[in-house]
């Protein structure tokens, strides 16, 4: 299992509350995390400036389908802006969290190789 971060800009802090309340309690995700930002992107040949919500998950490279189609399922925007970025390392006791958060079993997960600082 290797883990990730998958960050999306939302149009509004609802949109963001609602998808990061269903991917987290889905336990697709450990984490969410939201904060306003003010984006300045071309889209349709315009130069749009707006305030966005980008949201942050913690997750693992497992999970990652499942959480772009949750995503899909409540985002406003034609073309919601997805990156799932790898994650090398991970502080003291982040690994074991990530795993747990993430399954519905924790008795199922099996240990996997994520290095941590020491």
């Amino acid at each position: 299992m290797s883990p990730v971060q998958i960050t999306v800009s939302c149009g509004s802090a609802a949109e963001a509350t609602a998808i990061v309340r269903e991917v987290v309690q889905r336990r697709l995700a450990a984490a969410g995390q939201c904060w306003p930002i003010q984006s300045t992107y071309w889209w349709e040949d315009e130069l749009v400036n707006r305030e966005e919500i980008v949201v942050l998950f913690k997750t693992l490279e497992a999970r990652v389908d499942e959480i772009i189609e949750v995503i899909g399922s409540l985002h406003s925007y034609e073309v919601p802006s997805i990156f799932v970025v790898p994650v090398q390392r991970l502080g003291p006791g982040t690994a074991d969290w990530l795993r747990r958060a993430t399954s519905s079993d924790a008795g199922r997960v099996e240990d996997a190789l994520i290095p941590e600082f020491v």
